[in-house]
């Protein structure tokens, strides 16, 4: 969560009740759900009761659940500033009990327990089936999200599908973008922040007529009428998870999915390359015999 509620749950943690904490982690991970989720659900979803939620919040210093809810729902609408999702995971960390790794393994699985609930079936279908169509593949990721287009730029060159990533900013990116056209997909990941250069590639790309496929945390709502398709991904913020963990998933499973779907093309791409590895192997000073 952002810096207020988690430094909010780290300063109460030493007071709060073992039925109380595990309220207040619930809060922490699934703060999308909590604020459309009623008092007994809340409850239901911790293996608590009614008034130990409600006596969670005011222990957290907010005058009920109501209160605590209005903050949470103003953080999750908030940009998320790297600073504060930073600090908000060093403060979780104050909290865990044990190694700082058994923390994050706990998020991650907790974290991909909620992916069937966050991606709509459809439209991970429609989004295999673009990229399967597509003349080329263009992956666009910024920073850490550059990283995971890149992989996945690489993974699809290996089924000797046409692929490229785009992880420049600014000037440089214009180059890359000139070579967007039709028939085309292009394949965003923006977990949470909507750069400017995200709108100028998705209106390029639909002006060359090439199709868009959105990967996010936080964006869906705002360019959902923008793209043509968007793949839901759970928050990670709340979490001491990085919030590209499900981005790398969705990667390899796309990836995967093409492959399926031209099982022998896929396995004659990977024997050539493995055929052109021994070649280079073998050609290489040590290995040569004349």
């Amino acid at each position: 969560m952002t810096e207020d509620f988690a430094d909010r749950v780290a300063g109460a943690a030493p007071r709060l009740k073992p039925q109380e904490r595990a309220v207040a982690e619930y809060l922490l991970e699934q703060p999308e759900k909590a604020v459309l989720a009623s008092t007994s659900e809340i409850a239901a979803a911790t293996g608590t009761s009614d008034a130990t939620v409600v006596r969670t919040a005011r222990s957290l210093g907010y005058s009920g659940l109501r209160e605590l809810k209005r903050v949470l729902m103003a953080e999750i609408a908030d940009p998320r500033d790297p600073v504060r999702v930073l600090e908000g995971r060093l403060a979780r960390s104050e909290t865990a009990l044990g190694r700082v790794l058994d923390q994050v393994l706990a998020d991650a699985a907790t974290l991909l327990e909620r992916v069937p609930d966050e991606l709509d079936e459809r439209s991970w279908q429609q989004a295999v089936d673009l990229l399967d169509g597509a003349e080329k593949v263009w992956l666009y990721g910024f920073g850490p999200a550059g990283l995971v287009a890149e992989y996945q730029a690489l993974a699809l060159s290996r089924l000797q599908r046409r692929a490229h990533a785009v992880t420049q900013t600014g000037f440089r990116m214009a180059d890359s973008l000139m070579s967007i056209g039709r028939g085309d997909t292009v394949l965003i990941y923006a977990p949470l922040r909507r750069f400017h250069e995200i709108d100028v590639l998705v209106a390029h790309a639909r002006k060359a007529g090439a199709s868009v496929i959105l990967v996010t945390q936080a964006l869906g709502e705002e360019l959902r009428d923008a793209v043509d398709v968007v793949l839901n991904a759970p928050q990670a913020t709340a979490t001491m998870v990085s919030e590209n963990l499900v981005d790398l998933l969705f990667a390899h499973a796309l990836t995967l999915e093409l492959a399926r779907r031209d099982k022998v093309g896929a396995v004659a791409a990977r024997q050539l390359l493995n055929q052109l590895r021994a070649e280079i192997v073998a050609g290489t000073p040590e290995n040569r015999t004349d």
